[in-house]
């Protein structure tokens, strides 16, 4: 099993790659094919959701904040993050708002969230009159400082008070998301051990079979 990153040497076309010319979508453990957002959306199973994306759903739902009939909304609509975590949320049950650098009145439009994911790539986008008392709130964003450090895409010290719980950075989705890179690699790999037993099998019995034939002619 191997694992590409984008960001790979120059040898390796990652233009056809995120294409899914070279990568199937069931070794695809990081959701870059079109063909695994499409099967994310129409829900089907063995498809790998994003692992930033899939670390969103993971925090909340080791956090057990309700999902089902909540109200979500997402800041950010990149293929990365934004689109596929708000698919996920709709699977949850949530109802789900995704908004975007043009949308209109976006502290107005983030009040509305129980839960709100911030993964805009802007820093500190998100202050305390987007968040709503009580909210749960997961920083996704990761922004270079001056000084060298990283800071989220919200104003976490200002939104602490208001918010029920908010995600760190740097430590907050980042960790999960190595993890849940790691855990789609090995059920992959899992997965592609299964078929190939699986193949090993059919094919052993398809030949033991041809065997007893030629046996029995004889």
């Amino acid at each position: 099993m191997t694992l590409a990153a984008i960001g790979m040497s120059r040898s390796i076309d990652t233009a056809n790659l995120v294409a899914g010319n070279l990568a199937l979508a069931a070794k695809d453990v990081d959701g870059a094919n079109p063909a695994s957002l499409g099967g994310l959306a129409a829900g089907l199973p063995g498809v790998f959701a994003p692992a930033t994306a899939a670390a969103v759903l993971a925090i909340l739902r080791h956090e057990r904040v309700p999902l089902s009939g909540r109200r979500a909304v997402v800041v950010g609509r990149s293929t990365v993050v934004g689109k596929p975590a708000a698919l996920l949320l709709l699977a949850a049950s949530a109802t789900v708002t995704v908004c975007h650098s043009r949308t209109r009145n976006l502290a107005q439009v983030c009040r509305t969230a129980e839960i709100l994911v911030v993964a805009a790539g802007r820093p500190q986008l998100i202050g305390p009159d987007h968040v709503a008392p009580g909210a749960v709130v997961i920083d996704v964003g990761t922004n270079e400082t001056g000084d060298g450090g990283l800071t989220g895409d919200v104003d976490t010290a200002a939104v602490e008070p208001i918010a029920a719980a908010v995600t760190p950075v740097p430590g907050g989705v980042g960790p999960v998301t190595t993890a849940q890179l790691m855990r789609q690699t090995v059920r992959a790999a899992l997965a592609a051990s299964v078929e190939g037993d699986a193949r090993g099998s059919s094919g052993a019995g398809g030949l033991g079979d041809a065997r007893g034939g030629s046996d029995d002619c004889g």
